[in-house]
């Protein structure tokens, strides 16, 4: 797994369409390979994403889910 604290070329805006296409290469926050869970290849996440503009926070994952759930957390205060 490999994580990213480079500053990415935000605030921009982007289509809420559910692709992760949408987000530049600086806005991927989180890089894992495929099919290394420790809940097997059907429960996994690939990559996170995040951006943000004047008014929107966006958050996009890549991720499979078979049986179980995605939860994410957030604290803004």
């Amino acid at each position: 797994m490999t994580a990213y604290q480079a500053p990415a070329t935000t605030p921009r805006t982007i289509v809420v369409d559910g692709k992760p296409s949408e987000f530049a290469a600086d806005e991927l926050i989180l890089d894992d390979p495929d099919a290394e869970s420790v809940w097997g290849p059907e429960n996994d996440v690939n990559a996170l994403y995040l951006t943000w503009n004047a008014t929107n926070f966006y958050f996009g994952a890549s991720y499979k889910i078979r049986c179980n759930s995605f939860i994410l957390p957030m604290n803004f205060g």
